[in-house]
């Protein structure tokens, strides 16, 4: 079945009921059921109809008015008129009578027929009237509709008749017709109504019938004042608004048929200079208020309480930046429920709800919302039990360390179609529905033990936060929470094995929490988000390469700096960090199985693996972390590391340690420091002017034992350094070097062959004695054998080569010309440890 045409439609509720049709009438009967309706049920649909029976009494009362000749009569002329605007006198007498007494008496049904019936009939030269006032009727939709108005209230519907009832079958009062609806809109009745502005007098302002917009400034203080309370606004018919700008101080015009108030960039720093300030609506509830909305608290010297009151059976939003100041809504003595949307709300603080008889609280979320607290304080011996959210928005928290009221003992947060809640609970809890989206929840010590009580719902990241361990020490206080997928913990202990009703697939530690009976699933996820000291016990640990993966973050959007202290993982021999804070690891002593470490992302990370053994093969890998490195092995025993800093950003500074085993140790491409201390290591210091530390000892760096290769020494100004240590025996024994020592390099020497390390020191042949003013070095080129290469060799106080007692590196990758220019060459002292 095709719809019935719109000119049909219009013609239709113009001769049955003098309302010119609305874009949203218009789009009912073109639309689904509306476009399914016939002819003829349309014609009954409009003959029986409220708006018909006002306009004709024939169709309110047919039985007893048709009995009534004039009645009948009447019927005939309001249809003349609101058909075609012919008067009754120019009806022709005859024709009029057969209307009245012949046609209406024909039937019941023909009551409700005749103005169409009458139109069917009619000479074309009459329809045209019809015609013309339905094209009328239509260009007033059109027209406001352009203006925002596809509904029309009342008053508009009053004047688009007012309008068409000037039209006739003459073309020229068509033209008239569309030059008062053009008068119409521009004077504010097409809904966008005028805009009225409150001066620094007292002012009484008129609304027009279109959607008004009254502005009241009181941001300018009490000079410029605009807004006072002997001011008027009346927005008479429409949707209209009152907008008010400045100080929360209990200022408020008399307000009456206007709909909608925002409260802009309040402030409860008000000329009185307190800090808490109130809106009291109850005049305008009672008086068409339909929406109170509280947009953006501006931040003054100190946390400022706004209270909106007076508002039981109206609608409060809330919105913009709080900037940490609370809110107080009382919906009064009456009011069983309080409607709250809350859109994008920055930095809420306390958001305190009152109301004597509230029992519901009903949140419409749009965006995401944060407040320090929720608090349900009752007026007197109310106390809110229910919380219901519902919405699109992504995210509303009341706090995930701050409960509830006790008396809540249901939260449904199931209408939350893609976003979840952040909620502590109070101990009254009995059921929590969570939303689309992640829920976070705070256990408490609950009465309830009921399976599944609380559910999270959908989400994929839905988090427990363990209040303390009682809440959840037990397998039915545990099965409590369902469907949550990450568990977080600050200083408590957790066992995962009594969570039969979650699935967990990650963790949330923090201080000294004890995690119990981790699956290598959870141990693939766990976030330290606070400086901590955690326990993670795997509940299977196999093999070689059980992994635990941490990523370091508090999830704020500055970088911060996190320390665990000591992490015991018993089982773990592989640890991977994500950095994104700066990282501080103090030690490893309790994951001894550790042997492999590996660190990524964009905050720094700093590791001492402490006084443990190294494993076979124990390496430290920080090559994909973007920023500074430092790494420290030097208490690590047995065997040597494997040490690896960050490569992937020229601005990242590795510092790099060993033990006093033999390391392997490589820089990135920015400028590194690297220390191998003891042993025979091989360092790499990358692209970048690049520092190889010899100090701590003269210990550290004497003889065969300790003979280190640099792969990749660039030397000349500006290159890469060696820096050796000031002090007392602190690089070589005997020595005690200054900031201002100086180097000398000797006629470089060969030696045609060395199998090993000792062969190349036999071959040395003796240099001058190296002094506290000047360290006598040469360079060494070893043509042949198994110790091939170049080595730089410094002696110490005596004169003798001695394998036992001087320095010798290995050096074979050097390029370019050393240079003993004081600190911009490659030879620098310095006094560190």
């Amino acid at each position: 079945m095709m719809a019935i045409p719109q000119s049909s439609i219009i013609a239709l509720s113009l001769m049955y009921t003098k309302l010119p049709p609305s874009a949203s009438d218009l789009t009912f009967w073109a639309t689904p059921p509306g476009n399914a309706i016939s002819f003829n049920e349309a014609v009954q649909a409009f003959s029986t109809s409220s708006a018909a029976k006002a306009a004709y009494p024939m169709l309110a009362s047919p039985i007893v008015l048709s009995q009534n000749a004039a009645a009948r009569r009447d019927y005939v002329t309001q249809a003349f008129q609101n058909l075609y605007g012919i008067a009754a006198t120019a009806i022709n007498a005859e024709e009029l009578t057969y209307w009245a007494d012949t046609y209406l008496l024909s039937s019941p049904q023909a009551i409700f027929d005749f103005p169409v019936v009458l139109n069917q009939f009619s000479p074309a030269s009459r329809q045209q009237a019809l015609t013309n006032r339905a094209q009328v009727a239509e260009n007033f939709a059109v027209a406001l509709a352009a203006t925002g108005s596809s509904t029309f209230t009342s008053a508009q519907y009053s004047s688009g008749w007012g309008i068409v009832n000037t039209v006739t079958a003459d073309a020229a009062t068509v033209t008239a017709a569309n030059a008062q609806i053009a008068q119409f809109v521009a004077g504010g009745g097409g809904g966008g109504g005028q805009t009225f502005v409150f001066t620094t007098a007292l002012d009484n302002l008129p609304g027009t019938p279109g959607n008004d917009t009254f502005n009241g400034d009181n941001s300018g203080g009490l000079a410029q004042q605009t807004v006072q309370l002997g001011d008027v606004a009346n927005g008479g018919d429409g949707t209209d608004t009152f907008n008010y700008f400045g100080p929360t101080d209990n200022v408020l015009p008399q307000l009456s048929n206007i709909e909608n108030v925002n409260l802009i960039q309040g402030s409860g720093n008000n000329a009185g200079g307190t800090n808490t300030a109130a809106f009291d609506f109850s005049a305008a509830a009672g008086k068409g208020l339909k929406s109170v909305t509280v947009d953006t608290l501006v931040l003054g010297a100190a946390t400022t309480t706004t209270t909106i009151q007076g508002i039981g059976g109206v609608g409060l939003t809330l919105k913009g930046n709080f900037n940490n100041n609370n809110l107080t809504a009382n919906f009064g003595n009456s009011a069983t429920e309080a409607q709250i949307a809350t859109n994008a709300v920055n930095k809420g603080g306390t958001l305190t709800v009152q109301g004597n008889k509230l029992t519901t609280l009903n949140f419409t979320a749009t965006g995401s919302s944060t407040f320090t607290k929720l608090v349900t304080t009752p007026v007197d011996a109310g106390a809110v039990n229910t919380i219901k959210v519902s919405g699109d928005g992504k995210s509303l928290s009341f706090s995930d360390n701050v409960a509830v009221a006790n008396s809540i003992k249901t939260i449904d947060a199931s209408g939350l179609t893609a976003g979840g809640l952040t909620v502590a609970f109070g101990t009254g809890i009995t059921s929590f529905k969570g939303g689309k989206g992640d829920d976070i929840v705070r256990s408490n010590n609950l009465t309830t033990t009921t399976d599944s009580a609380v559910d999270a719902g959908e989400g994929t990241k839905d988090r427990l936060i363990v209040n303390t361990t009682a809440d959840v020490n037990t397998t039915a206080r545990a099965n409590v929470y369902a469907n949550f997928e990450v568990l977080q913990s600050t200083d408590q202990t957790v066992d995962l094995d009594l969570f039969a009703k979650s699935p967990f697939v990650a963790l949330r530690s923090a201080g000294a929490s004890v995690f119990n009976n981790v699956t290598a699933t959870q141990a693939g996820d766990v976030t330290i988000f606070a400086n901590a000291t955690p326990t993670f016990n795997l509940k299977t640990a196999t093999g070689t390469s059980d992994t635990l993966n941490i990523t370091v973050s508090d999830g704020l959007e500055a970088v911060n700096n996190l320390t665990i202290t000591n992490p015991t993982a018993p089982n773990v021999e592989i640890l991977k960090f994500t950095t994104t804070d700066n990282t501080i690891v103090t030690t490893l002593l309790n994951a001894p199985s550790a042997s492999t470490i590996t660190a990524t992302g964009a905050g720094t990370f700093n590791l001492t693996t402490g006084a443990r053994e190294l494993g076979t093969g124990f390496s430290i890998d920080a090559s994909a972390v973007t920023a500074n490195v430092t790494i420290d092995a030097s208490a690590g025993n047995v065997n040597g590391a494997i040490i690896k800093g960050a490569s992937s950003s020229p601005a990242a500074v590795n510092t790099l340690s060993g033990s006093n085993q033999n390391d392997g140790i490589t820089g990135g491409s920015g400028s590194d420091l690297l220390r191998g201390n003891r042993g025979q290591d091989t360092l790499t210091g990358g692209a970048g002017v690049d520092q190889f530390i010899y100090g701590g000892g003269f210990a550290n760096n004497k003889g065969t034992a300790n003979v280190d290769r640099i792969a990749d020494f660039v030397a000349g100004v500006g290159g890469d350094q060696f820096k050796f240590a000031t002090g007392a025996d602190q690089f070589l024994n005997g020595l005690n070097f200054t900031a201002n020592a100086t180097v000398n390099i000797n006629t470089a020497q060969t030696i045609a062959t060395a199998a090993n390390i000792d062969d190349v020191f036999a071959g040395i042949t003796a240099i001058t004695a190296s002094t506290n003013a000047t360290l006598q070095t040469v360079l060494v080129t070893v043509s042949a054998g198994l110790a091939a290469g170049t080595y730089l060799y410094a002696n110490n106080g005596t004169g003798a080569v001695s394998n036992a007692d001087d320095f010798l590196v290995n050096v074979s990758g050097i390029t370019g010309t050393l240079s003993v220019t004081p600190t911009t060459g490659n030879f620098i002292f310095e006094n560190f440890a």
